[in-house]
C-alpha cells in the first residue's frame, strides 16, 4: 500500500482528497524514516573498468557510442584510418554549430609528443581548426600534464580543450549511458561504421529517464525527499527570514524570485552583502518547489583538478548515498539539479579555471544550471554564460532585520539606532548576537570582545591570547591559513605552557571562531582575523607613538578601525588618526563607528581646517601666465595662485571627510562661508591680475573658474575649497544621499540663481547634476542650463549642454513648453569652439530640433563615389588640387571620415544605415580605403574588426599595414594595442609567416615585434611544431634582449580588454606560458624604476604597470616569487598589493 501511494504521481493525488493526502504524507514519512534509520546492507563496491583490457578499436567505438548517446549532433563521423597505429579520432558538429575533435588515447600513458603530433595533423586537415579538442584517455592524467596540454592546445588556436581520464570517462558512462556500458562489459560487439554504431548506441535501451538509471521511481522519489529533508533541517531551520525591500530588486523575495527563473546567475558584491544568505534561501525555495534540486559546492577549499571529488565532499553531509545516486534519482523524478557555487572569489587563483571548467562540465553533463556568488565577476569558460546580479551592502530596513533576528528583538526604532553603525551583514550578525541594553552604540572592537567571550566562555583569556599569537604569526607570513599540524603543535605547546588542559584545544576547534579542515585552519571571517591581529599589535606596541608607525605599514592599514576605539585621550586619538591613509576610514570615524571620542576629535579637526583655509585666503595672489608668439604679441594661457600655505596629506583627507558631512550644521555653515570667501577672493584677484597684465578680465576669470572651482582635483592641494568641491562630485555618485542631492544644494542653488550669480555654484551644480544628481525638478535644471549658457564661461557652457543631454530621458513626459525651452536654448547658442558646437548639435538632434543633415540615399551615393576609383567625387579632386596633395591619400582620408560619421550622433544613424546598405565587395573596398589612411583617429580597431568578416587580397594589405608596428602616438594606447593584435590575427588567417615589422628603433619596438610574432604563432593555424620551436627562441630573446620592455607590453595587452570573436578569447600570454613569463615579471620588480614603454606615459611612469605585475604574479608565482615580492610589502603605495600577491601565492601553494 505504501509503495502504491509513493508511486502515485502528484497530479493523481489531487483526486484522493484531504484524508488521502494526509495518509499519503504519513506513509511517505514512515517510508523515508525507514530508509534512513534501517541498518544498511553491507557496502557494495563497484570495481573500476580496466580499459587496458580492450583493444584500441573497441575503446574508440565505446567513445563514439557514448557521444552519440550523451549529446545531440548535426554530424558525427570517424576521422582517420581504422587499424592504424595512431588510431582514429572522431569529428563532430553539434546542433548549435560547435566543431569538436575527439581523440581516443588507449595507451599506457598520455605523452606530450603524442598530443603534439596528433594536434598538428588535425590543424592541417581539411576540416580546419575545431572549436573544441577533447582527449579521452584510458589512464589517469596528472594535473601538471593537464595544464601543459591545455596551454599547448590553446596556444595552437583551439578555443576549448577537455581532457577525460579513464576514471572520469567511466563516471560519464555510468551516469549518462549505463546500459551502453553494461553491453560493452558483457562483451557484446559494437559495430564499426558510423550509421550502424549510431543506431546501436541509440537502441541500447529506451532514450528516456529509465536509460539513465536502474532506480525505480519510488526509490528515486524517496532519495530525493530524504535529501530535501536534510537540506531543510541543515539550512532552513537556521536562516533568518527574508526582508523585502520595495525599493530594490537585488535582495529579499524579489531576488529569490529572480534566482528561481531558469537561467545561470552570479551574485556579485563585496564582503557582507548577504550573498551566501540569499543563496541558502534559494536552496530552501528550490526544495519547496517541484522543479529543481540544489547541490551545494564551496569554492573556498577547492584543491584543484578534481572537481567531482570536491563536489562529493561538499555534498556528503547532506547525503546518505553517493552523489551519483542522488543525480540519477533527480533525473528519474524529472527534476533538474541547480549547482549553488559559493565564494568563487575565495577559490585559490591558480585553481579558478579548473573550478569553472568543472562547473561547466556539471551544467552540460547533468542538464543543470548554475547560481554562484563572488566578490568580483568571474571569467567564465567555454559555453558557460551567466547573468550578473550586482548586490549592495544591506540597507536600513534589512540591517534592522538582521540585527533584530540575531539579538532576539522586535524591529523598531531602538533596533534602527543599534544597527545603523554597521555596514555589512557579518558585523550585523555579531552585533545582534552580542546585543546588550547599554545606551551607547558599541564599536566593532567592542562587539568582537563580546563575541569572543560568548564563543569561548571557559579559559577565555588564555584562548584569546593563543588566537592573538596565531593571528600574529599568520600575519607575519602574509597568509590567511595555517597548516593544521602546525596549528596543533603551536596550540598544544601554548596550552601546556599556560598549564591548561588539552581539552581546551578540542573546544577551540569546535567553536565557530575557526574554520578547521583536514589540512588547514583559518579564522571564521577575515574581519575576525583582523580583530586578533589588531589585539596582537596592541599588546606588542602599547604606546600610541610606536603603534602609529606600525599602523602606517601597508600590512596593518586595515586594522585602524579596530585599534582607534581603544583610545580615549584627545592627544592619543589625534596621533592614531594621523596614521591612516584611508578616507573611507575617516568617514566611518565621523559616523561614530570608532567611538564618541574619535568622532569629537575628527569633527573638531574639520572645523579647524575650514577656519584655517579661510584665514589663508588673505595671503593669496593671482598671477597671469602668458607666452610670446612669433609676431611678438603675448597670449594669455593660464592663471596661478601664489602665497598659499602648504597643506599636508592628512588635511587633504579631511577635505574629503568634509565633503561627505554637510548634514552636520557646523561643517555646512563653515564651508559655505569658505566657499563665498574663496570665490570672492579669486574673482578680485583675477580681475586685478588681468589689469596688471593688460589682458581682458573675462577670459582670465573664465580660466580661474575652470582651474579652481573643483573640476580638477590637483595632486597638490593649494585651496581646500577647490579640493572639497572636487570631492562633492564624488559624493553624488557614492549613494550617500538620495538621488544625488546634497544638503548644501539648496544654498548653492540660491547663489547660482541670484542676481550676482555665483559661477562657482553654477559650475558645481551643472557639473554635478549632469553626472547623476539634482533631484527630479526639470524646470530648475532648465533654468540652470540657461544660466550656464548665458554665463559666457566655456566650461560652464559645456556643463550646461551636458546637463540638457542628461535630462533628455527624464523629459519623455515633459510639456511642450519644456521641450521648446530646451530646443530654444540649444538653437540660440552657437559657440565658436568646433567641439562644443558639435556636442550642441548632437544634443539638439536628440530633442528633435535638427533636421537630417544628409539623407541615407546621399550618404550611400557619397560612399559609392569614394569606392569608384575611376570617378572620384569632384569635390575630392578640387580639394587635392587646392592642397597639392595625392588624390589617393585624400580619398583614403575621406573614406575614413565618411565611416567615422557612423559614430556621430549628429547624423542620427544615417551613415550606419548607408554602410549596411552596401554589398560586401563595396564594404570591403571602403573599409580598405579607410584602413590605409595615415590617421584613423578612434576608428582603426573597428575597421580591422569589420574586415575580419571578409576575405581578400586587399584586406591582407590592410592587415600588413597595421601589423608593421604599434602606433605609439595614438590618442588611446588601448586602441593602438587592439588594432595591432587584430591585424596580426587577420594576417595569421592566410599567411604562413609573421608580418614584417618596421625596423625596430628602440628596445620597446623590439619587444612589441617579438611579442607580435608570439601572437602570430598563437593565432596561426599551421605547423604547430615549427611555431613551438620558434616560440622558444622568442621567449629567450625577450629575456636576454629586452627584459625591461616586456612587462609593459604584457600590461598593455591585458589592459586592452579586447575581443577577437563574438565571445572573449584568452590572449594572456603571461597566463598561457607562466613558466616563461614569471622570470620576466620577477625581474620587473627588481628593476621597476627602469621599466620602459613605447607609450609616452607608460613604463615606470604608470603605476598601473606594477599593479599588473603584482596581480599577475599572484596568479602564476611560486614560493621563490613570494620571496621577491616580499621586498615591496613596506612600500607605501605598492605594499598592500604586494601583500595580496604573496597571500594568493601562498594560499595556492598550501591548497595544492
Amino acid at each position: 500500500m505504501c509503495a502504491a501511494f509513493i508511486r502515485c504521481p502528484g497530479r493523481e493525488l489531487r483526486s484522493v482528497g484531504f484524508v488521502g493526502l494526509l495518509l499519503y504524507r504519513t506513509l511517505l514519512d514512515a517510508y523515508i524514516c525507514g530508509r534512513l534509520m534501517t541498518v544498511p546492507n553491507p557496502a557494495t563496491y563497484v570495481q573500476p573498468i580496466h580499459f587496458e583490457d580492450f583493444s584500441g578499436p573497441q575503446f574508440e567505438r565505446l567513445v563514439f557510442a557514448y557521444h552519440v548517446r550523451a549529446q545531440r549532433w548535426a554530424s558525427l563521423e570517424w576521422y582517420g584510418e581504422a587499424g592504424s597505429d595512431l588510431g582514429r579520432d572522431i569529428w563532430g558538429v553539434t546542433e548549435d554549430g560547435e566543431t569538436v575533435c575527439i581523440q581516443c588515447v588507449n595507451r599506457a600513458s598520455l605523452t606530450s609528443a603524442k598530443i603534439s603530433d596528433d594536434l598538428s595533423k588535425v590543424l592541417r586537415a581539411p576540416n580546419g581548426v575545431p572549436k573544441r579538442f577533447r582527449i579521452v584517455a584510458r589512464e589517469t592524467v596528472s594535473a601538471l600534464k593537464r595544464d601543459k596540454i591545455k596551454a599547448y592546445v590553446h596556444a595552437s588556436g583551439v578555443m576549448h580543450c577537455d581532457i577525460w581520464s579513464g576514471s572520469e570517462f567511466e563516471e560519464f558512462l555510468r551516469y549518462r549511458a549505463e546500459s551502453l556500458l553494461k553491453r560493452f562489459m558483457n562483451g557484446e560487439p559494437f559495430p564499426d561504421s558510423e550509421p550502424e554504431l549510431a543506431a546501436f548506441a541509440l537502441d541500447s535501451g529506451p532514450r528516456d529517464l529509465n536509460e539513465i538509471t536502474s532506480l525505480t521511481t519510488d526509490a528515486a522519489f524517496c532519495i530525493v525527499e530524504a535529501y530535501k529533508a536534510n537540506i531543510q533541517g541543515f539550512t532552513g531551520g537556521k536562516l533568518p527570514p527574508l526582508k523585502d525591500d520595495p525599493e530594490s530588486s537585488d535582495r529579499g523575495r524579489a531576488l529569490i524570485d529572480l534566482l528561481l527563473l531558469p537561467a545561470n546567475r552570479f551574485l556579485i558584491g563585496p564582503s557582507g552583502t548577504t550573498k551566501t544568505f540569499h543563496l541558502r534561501h534559494l536552496a530552501v525555495a528550490l526544495i519547496n518547489g517541484n522543479r529543481e534540486i540544489p547541490i551545494f559546492i564551496d569554492a573556498k577549499g577547492y584543491p584543484g583538478n578534481d572537481f567531482w571529488s570536491h563536489l562529493r565532499r561538499c555534498a556528503a553531509p547532506l547525503l546518505r548515498d553517493d552523489l551519483n545516486v542522488l543525480l540519477k534519482a533527480i533525473a528519474v523524478c524529472g527534476l533538474r539539479p541547480v549547482l549553488l557555487l559559493d565564494a568563487v572569489n575565495e577559490c585559490p587563483s591558480g585553481h579558478l579555471d579548473s573550478l569553472l571548467s568543472g562547473a561547466q562540465e556539471f551544467v552540460l553533463q547533468c542538464n543543470a544550471r548554475l547560481v554562484g556568488t563572488s566578490q568580483t565577476v568571474p571569467n567564465l569558460v567555454g559555453k558557460l554564460r551567466s547573468d550578473i546580479v550586482e548586490m549592495s551592502l544591506p540597507r536600513d530596513r534589512e540591517k534592522e532585520a538582521i540585527y533584530a533576528y540575531h539579538a532576539g528583538l522586535a524591529i523598531g526604532d531602538d533596533v534602527s539606532y543599534l544597527s545603523a553603525p554597521f555596514t555589512n551583514a557579518y558585523d550585523l550578525k555579531i552585533a545582534g548576537l552580542c546585543h546588550s541594553s547599554q545606551s551607547t552604540t558599541p564599536t566593532r572592537a567592542d562587539l568582537y570582545d563580546r563575541y569572543i567571550r560568548r564563543s569561548i566562555p571557559d579559559n577565555t583569556a588564555v584562548i584569546s591570547a593563543l588566537l592573538r599569537n596565531i593571528a600574529g604569526e599568520m600575519s607575519a607570513s602574509l597568509s590567511l591559513v595555517m597548516r593544521r599540524n602546525q596549528f596543533s603543535r603551536k596550540a598544544e605547546q601554548f596550552l601546556l605552557d599556560q598549564q591548561i588542559g588539552l581539552s581546551a584545544l578540542d573546544d577551540l576547534t569546535r567553536c565557530r571562531l575557526l574554520n578547521v579542515s583536514e589540512d588547514l585552519v583559518s579564522f571564521e571571517h577575515e574581519l575576525l582575523f583582523d580583530y586578533f591581529r589588531a589585539e596582537h599589535l596592541l599588546r606588542h606596541f602599547p604606546t600610541p607613538s610606536v603603534l602609529c608607525k606600525e599602523l602606517q605599514r601597508p600590512r596593518n592599514q586595515g586594522l585602524f578601525e579596530l585599534i582607534l576605539p581603544r583610545f580615549s585621550e584627545w592627544g592619543d586619538v589625534e596621533q592614531i588618526l594621523l596614521s591612516t591613509s584611508s578616507v573611507d576610514s575617516l568617514r566611518r570615524v565621523m559616523e561614530g563607528r570608532c567611538g564618541a571620542s574619535a568622532q569629537r576629535v575628527l569633527e573638531r579637526q574639520c572645523s579647524v581646517l575650514l577656519v584655517a583655509a579661510q584665514q589663508d585666503l588673505t595671503n593669496i595672489t593671482v598671477k597671469c601666465e602668458s607666452v610670446i608668439l612669433e609676431d611678438g604679441k603675448r597670449r594669455f594661457v593660464q592663471v596661478q595662485i601664489e602665497g598659499n600655505r602648504e597643506w599636508n596629506r592628512y588635511e587633504r583627507h579631511l577635505c574629503a571627510v568634509i565633503a561627505h558631512n554637510f548634514a552636520r550644521p557646523e561643517i555646512r555653515l563653515r564651508f559655505l562661508s569658505l566657499f563665498d570667501a574663496t570665490e570672492r577672493t579669486l574673482k578680485e584677484g583675477a580681475y586685478l591680475a588681468a589689469r596688471t597684465s593688460r589682458f581682458k578680465p573675462g577670459p582670465v576669470w573664465a580660466k580661474t573658474v575652470r582651474t579652481y572651482s573643483g573640476i580638477v582635483n590637483w595632486g597638490e592641494m593649494k585651496l581646500p575649497c577647490t579640493t572639497i568641491l572636487s570631492e562633492i562630485r564624488n559624493s553624488r555618485t557614492a549613494s550617500l544621499y538620495p538621488r544625488g542631492v546634497l544638503p548644501i544644494d539648496d544654498e548653492l542653488l540660491s547663489r547660482a540663481l541670484s542676481d550676482e550669480c555665483s559661477h562657482f555654484a553654477l559650475h558645481t551644480l551643472n557639473r554635478g547634476w549632469h553626472e547623476g544628481g539634482g533631484g527630479s525638478d526639470i524646470d530648475v535644471k532648465l533654468t540652470l542650463a540657461e544660466r550656464g549658457i548665458d554665463s559666457g564661461i566655456g566650461i560652464i557652457q559645456l556643463d550646461s549642454i551636458y546637463l540638457l543631454q542628461s535630462i533628455r530621458p527624464e523629459m519623455k513626459d515633459a510639456t511642450e513648453a519644456q521641450m521648446q525651452c530646451a530646443r530654444g536654448l540649444l538653437e540660440r547658442f552657437v559657440p565658436n569652439d568646433i567641439m562644443l558646437n558639435s556636442l550642441r548639435l548632437e544634443v539638439l538632434a536628440s530633442y528633435g530640433g535638427l533636421e537630417l543633415i544628409v539623407s541615407v540615399e546621399e550618404a550611400i551615393a557619397e560612399m559609392r563615389a569614394l569606392i569608384s576609383a575611376d570617378q572620384p567625387p569632384a569635390q575630392l579632386l578640387e580639394w587635392a588640387q587646392m592642397e597639392r596633395a595625392d588624390v589617393g591619400q585624400l580619398r583614403r582620408e575621406w573614406a575614413c571620415g565618411c565611416l567615422s560619421k557612423i559614430f556621430e550622433d549628429v547624423f542620427q544613424g544615417v551613415y550606419w544605415d548607408a554602410y549596411q546598405a552596401l554589398n560586401d565587395p563595396d564594404k570591403v573596398e571602403i573599409l580598405c580605403l579607410a584602413g590605409m589612411a595615415e590617421r584613423t583617429g578612434f576608428l582603426s580597431d573597428w575597421v580591422i574588426s569589420e574586415l575580419h568578416k571578409f576575405e581578400g587580397e586587399g584586406i591582407v594589405t590592410v592587415y600588413a599595414y597595421w601589423a608593421k608596428g604599434i602606433d605609439a602616438e595614438a590618442l588611446s594606447p588601448q586602441e593602438a594595442v587592439v588594432t595591432y593584435m587584430l591585424a596580426i590575427q587577420g594576417w595569421a588567417k592566410s599567411q604562413s609567416l609573421p608580418p614584417t615589422y618596421r625596423e625596430p628603433i628602440s628596445s620597446d619596438d623590439k619587444a612589441w615585434n617579438l611579442v607580435g610574432e608570439l601572437l602570430f604563432w598563437h593565432f596561426r593555424r599551421g605547423d604547430v611544431e615549427a611555431s613551438t620551436e620558434r616560440a622558444e627562441e622568442i621567449w629567450r630573446r625577450l629575456a636576454d634582449d629586452v627584459p625591461n620592455a616586456v612587462p609593459d607590453v604584457f600590461y598593455q595587452i591585458s589592459d586592452s580588454h579586447w575581443h577577437v570573436r563574438s565571445e572573449p578569447f584568452s590572449i594572456r600570454l603571461d597566463l598561457l606560458h607562466p613558466d616563461k613569463a614569471r622570470p620576466l615579471l620577477e625581474s620587473a620588480i627588481q628593476h621597476r624604476t627602469s621599466l620602459t614603454s613605447i607609450f609616452e606615459r607608460g613604463g615606470f611612469r604608470d603605476q598601473g604597470l606594477m599593479l599588473y605585475v603584482l596581480s599577475t604574479l599572484g596568479k602564476i608565482g611560486n614560493l621563490q616569487t613570494a620571496g621577491i615580492v616580499t621586498g615591496l610589502v613596506e612600500d607605501p603605495v605598492l605594499g598592500k598589493h604586494a601583500i595580496a600577491a604573496i597571500a594568493a601565492i601562498r594560499s595556492r601553494m598550501e591548497r595544492s
